[in-house]
C-alpha cells in the first residue's frame, strides 16, 4: 500500500492472508499500523519511504515476481502528489502489478489521469449512506489491472 498512512487497506489485506508491505512517508502513522497488526496478530511489513523515492526494486525484492497488487486511497491531495502517484502506478503497470486507487476527494484526477501510460480509464460514482466516490476503473495491458479513484 503506497502513502498507507495508518493502513486500514494493509491491515485489511493481511488478515486476507496477503503478504503485505505498507509504505509511507511519515513515522508516526507507520508506527500505529505496527501496534495495530501485532495486536490483531498480523504479519506485515511497513516501510518509511515517500513516494518520490520509487518503489520499484523495493517490491520485487520483498514479493518477488509473484502477482503485485498495489492499492493507495486519499493520497491525491496536492499535485506533487497526483504526477508522483501517477509515475508509481506506471511503474507497477510495467512490472505486471495490479493497481487499485482511491480517492474520495476527486481534486487532482484529471492531472493524475493524464500521467498514466497504457492504461485505459472507465469513470463510476457511487453513493453510500450519504458518502460519495468518485472511481475510475482503469485496464493495464500486462495483468488487467484495476484501479478505483
Amino acid at each position: 500500500e503506497l502513502g498507507c498512512g495508518t493502513g486500514l487497506c494493509s491491515l485489511t489485506a493481511a488478515k486476507l492472508g496477503a503478504q503485505v508491505t505498507a509504505m509511507d512517508a511519515s513515522a508516526a502513522p507507520l508506527e500505529m499500523l505496527r501496534m495495530a497488526a501485532s495486536l490483531q496478530g498480523l504479519r506485515m511489513k511497513a516501510v518509511m519511504r515517500p513516494l518520490e523515492a520509487g518503489w520499484t526494486s523495493h517490491a520485487l525484492e520483498v514479493h518477488g515476481r509473484q502477482q503485485l497488487l498495489v492499492v493507495a486511497a486519499d493520497v491525491l491531495y496536492t499535485e506533487d502528489l497526483a504526477d508522483v502517484l501517477a509515475a508509481r502506478v506506471n511503474e507497477a503497470c510495467a512490472m505486471g502489478a495490479c493497481v487499485l486507487v482511491a480517492d474520495s476527494v476527486d481534486m487532482y484526477r484529471e492531472r493524475f489521469e493524464s500521467r498514466l501510460h497504457g492504461v485505459s480509464v472507465v469513470h463510476t460514482r457511487e453513493s453510500v449512506e450519504g458518502w460519495s466516490a468518485q472511481a475510475i476503473l482503469t485496464k493495464a495491458p500486462a495483468c488487467g489491472t484495476q484501479m478505483l479513484h
